[in-house]
């Protein structure tokens, strides 16, 4: 006996497993493209990160605007810098100052003579002894003079002849005053004849005597008498 029904049936069966399997497979496949597609979000996420955090990174230790602002700003200052320079030298004493005449630095009697064979009387050391200047009367604070033209190489305190400054004057003559007060100048400087340098101070190894300066003048590395170069001796 044959059941023709049952063979329908089994037919209909076959096709709705076969569609129940497509739509697994189906489902399968959405899951596994999804997952890619969060996977590859993720990695285009974590990969962004890491260019910032580089491009960041390079900002924050190259300031390209600092650098360039910094050349720019050498360069610019340059010409000035130069001319400064010239400037300088240009304004620079003179080393070939020649003093043409010479005066004496204070107007007033002499104490004591220049004499580097007869002895003198000192009246601080109650003694005897040579005198390589001469010592030229003056009040305290009294203008001291440059006695030549000439440049100013040496200001300092000695602990006999109170504060000294000398002046070169060319020709291997050069001019010392000893027992400063203020002095007006300063080592470098280039001077004029009779240009006040200072005012009168005192000399410690000559306190006994008279306020006076003492005045000497060295010619070849030798000490003369002051009044040879003013002629007046």
């Amino acid at each position: 006996m044959k059941i023709s029904g049952l063979k329908k049936f089994k037919g209909a069966g076959t096709y709705i497993a076969l569609a129940v399997c497509m739509i697994g497979i189906g489902a399968c496949g959405w899951i596994t493209i999804g997952r890619n597609i969060n996977k590859n979000k993720l990695v285009s996420a974590d990969t962004y990160s890491v260019i910032s955090d580089r491009a960041s990174s390079y900002n924050d230790t190259v300031d390209v605007g600092v650098t360039v602002s910094d050349v720019a700003e050498n360069i610019i200052s340059t010409p000035n810098s130069v001319s400064s320079a010239v400037s300088k030298a240009e304004s620079a004493p003179t080393q070939n100052t020649v003093a043409e005449y010479f005066v004496l630095p204070l107007t007033g009697e002499i104490l004591k003579p220049f004499s580097l064979k007869e002895m003198q009387y000192s009246e601080t050391y109650a003694d005897w002894r040579l005198h390589n200047a001469i010592d030229i009367a003056g009040d305290q604070n009294a203008i001291i003079r440059a006695a030549g033209d000439g440049i100013v190489t040496d200001i300092h305190i000695d602990a006999q002849l109170g504060k000294v400054l000398k002046i070169d004057h060319g020709n291997n003559v050069k001019t010392v005053y000893c027992g400063l007060g203020t002095v007006y100048v300063e080592k470098g400087d280039v001077v004029g004849v009779n240009q006040d340098i200072g005012v009168l101070g005192e000399i410690p190894s000559e306190s006994a005597d008279k306020s006076h300066l003492h005045f000497a003048v060295i010619k070849d590395e030798a000490y003369i008498s002051p009044l040879e170069i003013v002629n007046m001796e």
